[in-house]
């Protein structure tokens, strides 16, 4: 019996961890940007936009309506068929249809559809953009995970060689070759050794859980993420940055939405212009009568037959005076257009100066880097020749210990520097080319 529940349980274990997802950069950006609400919002938006769009189009056909009224009067009323007064209760029915269509209004449906058509594409680059922006932020939160996962693994290393140190020492102490007080000093290393591992533990959890959020997965539990090493991208200096600005002004989805925006505004313009022109419209309207006051002589199909009237109109209508209306809008629509023309430019200054600041960033996290990865050869120079000095008996614990500690300092420093450079550069190459991969 305890064989079998022996076996259940590492059969358990060993489907659990074959069925449990490992999340690589790729799986949590096709993730996010399969589930993301604000993304799906956004899409939905698009989905108004078409349907404005088709109503646009639709709109230009001609409009074709019915009715029917059944009356039935008491007292003195007016007999539709002989326009006298009469004073019995009378019954009669109406029935009609009338179209028109708009042969002239200043060509404002016309200009509706262009900008329906503009506003579809406008929600499709806002879409675009809402993606960038969290791919941005997911390759961000994994890359400090990965960092973290790095920080774990020289934590434990760290306590590992601590714990060596301790057996070495306790074994000296026992002998009666050093002082308690060296073999306390090790022991305090090691707290220190294991608060360092809860910490980067901690901050493991952390940011696994900040990218669970971003994901939108209700437990970050779920993010198995598989370590692969980085390397260090090869830097690539550019003297004028015009060129990749150019080249971001046309991919960055914020910036072709912005100039689609202008269109727009213009478009809006010509709407509220085409108001103060004629409009010329067409319409036909027939119909039909049956009263029940000469039943007795016609039959209700015979009086809907000899009934029948049609009549064929030409409205035109000018305007003249409508409390400054439609000068009100056009002013509006002429101020819109200055407007929205400085807000498209105020995204492209942004985009300038973020570019700047990228391109300076990713310059300034290299140097750090090759600074961090001096110091790193500089301390574990020093710490290869204290330890001879160590194990010969010429320095103490106290000293080895900061030594190493400088040690495990400036490799976590290297370590941070390494991200924050990986990071940096991709988000640089991320503002013209919008790919972030590792």
């Amino acid at each position: 019996m305890i064989r079998y529940l022996i076996f259940v349980f590492f059969l358990f274990n060993s489907f659990n961890a074959k069925s449990q997802k490992v999340w690589r950069l790729k799986d949590c950006i096709d993730y996010a940007l399969k589930n993301n609400i604000l993304i799906k919002q956004s899409k939905l938006n698009t989905e108004i936009s078409k349907s404005d769009e088709k109503f646009s189009k639709l709109n230009l056909l001609p409009r074709i309506n019915s009715n029917g009224r059944f009356n039935r009067n008491q007292g003195r009323s007016i007999d539709p068929f002989s326009n006298s007064f009469i004073e019995q209760v009378n019954s009669n029915m109406n029935f009609s249809y009338n179209s028109d269509i708009v042969l002239f209004n200043g060509l404002s449906k016309i200009n509706q559809i262009k900008k329906s058509k503009n506003s579809i594409k406008i929600n499709e680059y806002e879409t675009e953009n809402i993606k960038n922006n969290l791919i941005s932020s997911i390759a961000l939160n994994y890359l400090q995970i990965l960092f973290n996962i790095e920080l774990c693994t020289l934590a434990n290393n760290q306590l590992d060689l601590s714990l060596e140190q301790e057996l070495r020492l306790s074994n000296l102490y026992n002998e009666g070759l050093i002082s308690y007080g060296e073999l306390l000093n090790i022991q305090s290393q090691i707290a220190l050794d294991e608060k360092q591992i809860t910490d980067s533990k901690n901050q493991l959890q952390l940011s696994k859980l900040q990218l669970a959020q971003l994901l939108e997965l209700d437990d970050f539990m779920q993010l198995n993420i598989i370590f692969d090493s980085i390397s260090i991208p090869p830097v690539i200096l550019i003297d004028d940055l015009e060129n990749d600005y150019k080249i971001a002004l046309k991919n960055q989805s914020l910036i072709k939405s912005g100039n689609l925006k202008i269109i727009n505004s213009k478009i809006d313009y010509k709407i509220a212009k085409s108001n103060i022109y004629p409009s010329l419209s067409v319409g036909l309207s027939a119909g039909t009568i049956f009263s029940d006051n000469v039943s007795y002589l016609f039959s209700f199909w015979d009086q809907i037959r000899n009934n029948r009237n049609s009549v064929i109109y030409l409205s035109l209508n000018i305007p003249i005076f409508n409390n400054w209306i439609n000068k009100n809008n056009i002013q509006k629509s002429k101020i819109n257009i200055e407007n929205t023309i400085l807000s498209v430019q105020t995204d492209k200054n942004n985009l300038k100066q973020n570019m700047q600041i990228a391109f300076n960033d990713q310059l300034s996290a290299y140097k750090n880097y090759i600074a961090s990865e001096k110091v790193l050869i500089s301390n574990q120079e020093e710490y290869n020749y204290i330890i001879e000095k160590y194990e010969l008996g010429i320095v103490n614990s106290f000293e080895f210990n900061q030594i190493k500690n400088k040690l495990i300092n400036s490799k976590s420093d290297l370590l941070q520097a390494k991200y924050d450079f990986i990071f940096k550069i991709q988000l640089y190459k991320f503002y013209s080319n919008l790919n972030f991969s590792l």
